[in-house]
């Protein structure tokens, strides 16, 4: 890692029976992993979704692994955002939950990770410079707000 360079944090799925699974490849000890980032909802290009969509559907990965940046975080960013879009974080976290939802339906055996990119980082910078006492809440937890725990 370069100096100055944050760590990208993972946050780890677990299975129906809630047990972390390690990684496990195919016979022969191939591993088919998918990797994709910078969805960005609610600003997502929706023909590379679908696309996307379609590709996790016609194959069969041991591992996805979610490159981080799911959301914009766009109404807690510290730059000036517009007052119109301000009340949109719920409906950026639930339309990235629907699409998660969805790959997991797809991909059920899959193991899935989830790397925090710098949008989704915006927001326990937002808690901690606005409402730091908010801090230790469980329900702000970034598993919670992203919704990869149940999805």
């Amino acid at each position: 890692m370069r100096k100055g360079q944050r760590s990208r944090k993972a946050t780890s799925h677990t299975n129906a029976a809630n047990e972390k699974r390690p990684v496990a490849g195919r016979k022969g000890g191939d591993t088919k992993i998918l990797f994709f980032s910078d969805v960005h909802f609610p600003f997502q290009n929706h023909a590379a979704v679908d696309r996307l969509l379609d590709h996790v559907a016609s194959e069969q990965f041991d591992v996805i692994i979610h490159g981080g940046d799911g959301i914009d975080a766009y109404s807690v960013s510290k730059y000036n955002p517009d007052p119109a879009r301000l009340l949109q974080l719920q409906a950026e976290c639930d339309e990235q939950g629907e699409f998660l939802a969805e790959i997991n339906r797809l991909q059920p055996k899959a193991r899935k990770l989830y790397l925090l990119g710098n949008h989704e980082e915006r927001i326990p910078a937002y808690v901690r410079r606005q409402a730091p006492a908010l801090e230790s809440l469980r329900g702000l937890g970034m598993d919670s707000v992203l919704q990869t725990s149940e999805n």
